[in-house]
């Protein structure tokens, strides 16, 4: 078994990308981020490769992020080049067909990962959960958003607010996956759907419109700008200037909303102080009678 993080193999057309843990259960770190983001990247631009397959080493897929630092498991997330920051380049942002081959237990990070995916297939028993809600945080990569969009608001409100696992049987079911197959066939399904996608499907995925609302390129749908932030649990008064995977529309509407909240504020301070006027070039209205 190789020590890489990240196993990465290309085989008559499909890039296989498996999580490289299995003593941790595959469970999420810095090197998993890093590999993942590689894979993906060296899958997209291998004109040899139509489709991805991602999947799990040993019995699991991914047990969610890494504990084992304890306190310190999230220190210097935010600094540059800390290897701790989000993906840099996630599913959806490839211009290919990206299936997730959940082979057994998925929580937390492992299972939204996969919700970033164009299909998923899971082992009928795999247990399968977004269970954030048990430890008092906010589900991660935008899951708020796209698991109501794939399998409906009841369901999405059922699994995020309750955090229950369910088996990959009831995850096909509530349409969280695609499709349950037993664990013995899954790669063999996974691999079959994989080359069922033509040469030309990677134009068709390029246009296609992502969970977060816009297509590979960033071009906005309808929820694209407010997907963006979501994905990156950014939220009014944050901070998202400068970050690499907020577009640029994004970024500017962020101002424009932060200007008028500025503008506001001026123009209620020189209401309450006229005096306030005199130090601003913003216009000011006179209050209502």
């Amino acid at each position: 078994m190789s020590d890489e993080a990240v196993i990465y193999t290309v085989a008559e057309g499909v890039a296989t990308l498996t999580l490289n843990r299995p003593e941790r259960m595959n469970a999420w770190n810095a090197d998993i981020d890093q590999g993942m983001s590689a894979a993906l990247a060296a899958a997209r631009d291998d004109d040899a490769v139509r489709s991805i397959i991602v999947t799990g080493a040993g019995r699991a897929f991914c047990a969610g992020a890494d504990l084992g630092g304890g306190g310190d498991t999230f220190a210097g997330r935010g600094e540059p080049d800390s290897g701790r920051n989000a993906p840099q380049l996630l599913p959806y942002q490839v211009t290919k067909p990206v299936i997730a081959a959940i082979n057994g237990p998925a929580v937390g990070i492992g299972m939204t990962y996969p919700m970033l995916c164009d299909v998923r297939l899971a082992a009928d028993t795999a247990k399968l959960g977004f269970v954030f809600t048990r430890r008092g945080m906010m589900p991660e990569l935008a899951a708020h958003t796209i698991v109501q969009r794939v399998a409906g608001f009841s369901n999405a409100a059922h699994l995020l607010m309750s955090g229950r696992i369910v088996t990959g049987t009831e995850a096909a079911e509530l349409g969280i996956v695609t499709r349950a197959v037993p664990k013995d066939e899954l790669m063999e399904a996974a691999r079959a759907m994989a080359a069922e996608s033509p040469g030309g499907a990677g134009v068709c995925r390029d246009h296609q419109e992502t969970p977060l609302g816009r297509d590979a390129h960033g071009h906005r749908g309808h929820d694209g700008a407010r997907g963006a932030g979501l994905l990156l649990g950014w939220r009014p008064g944050g901070r998202a200037r400068g970050h690499p995977l907020l577009p640029r529309e994004a970024r500017s509407r962020v101002e424009a909303l932060r200007g008028a909240r500025l503008a506001r504020r001026v123009r209620v301070a020189a209401t309450e102080n006229p005096r306030a006027s005199r130090v601003t070039t913003l216009p000011t209205r006179r209050p209502r009678q």
